[in-house]
């Protein structure tokens, strides 16, 4: 199940790869009003981002050791870097991390997804993503889920951190 869900995610990608290249972004020679660049995506990127063992990672703690999937969470960090290599440098981006509602309360929460959040940032960085191109990431704890929260299958859904537009 993990497997098809990352190949058809990888495929998706691809997909939207291609159409943007194809149709994709204004090259910036018609300039918006007031000298802004008018940067319009034809398709919406979709990045896969990782997901997190439960309460993970703690304070201090690699990150990589925190991640719910090794392999399959690595393999989907190295595709979202290619995805961001492809992409112009003055999109802005950021990373966002989220919890599951059971691994934690109120602040804790959001701490906890900032966390994730600032550790996959860290690691962009450090695979040669411009600081500059990422603000700063940020942390929305158990907000926003994307699975029903009553599962483990769930939660462990919710517990993830990925690259957005901001």
């Amino acid at each position: 199940m993990i497997g098809f869900h990352w190949y058809s995610r990888c495929m998706a990608m691809c997909l939207i790869l291609l159409m943007s290249a194809c149709a994709g972004v204004d090259t910036g020679e018609g300039q918006a009003m007031g000298g802004a660049r008018n940067i319009v995506f034809s398709d919406p990127v979709d990045f896969i981002g990782v997901n997190f063992k439960t309460a993970r990672p703690r304070q201090g703690e690699d990150f990589s050791v925190a991640l719910l999937s090794s392999s399959a969470d690595r393999e989907a960090l190295k595709q979202d870097l290619h995805l961001l290599g492809k992409m112009p440098s003055d999109i802005p981006l950021r990373v966002v991390g989220f919890t599951d509602s059971r691994e934690c309360a109120g602040e804790e929460c959001r701490e906890l997804s900032l966390r994730r959040a600032k550790a996959i940032t860290d690691w962009l960085i450090g695979m040669g993503i411009p600081s500059s191109r990422l603000a700063a990431p940020q942390g929305f704890g158990a907000e926003r889920p994307i699975d029903d929260n009553g599962t483990e299958k769930g939660r462990a859904r919710n517990r993830r951190a990925y690259v957005s537009y901001d």
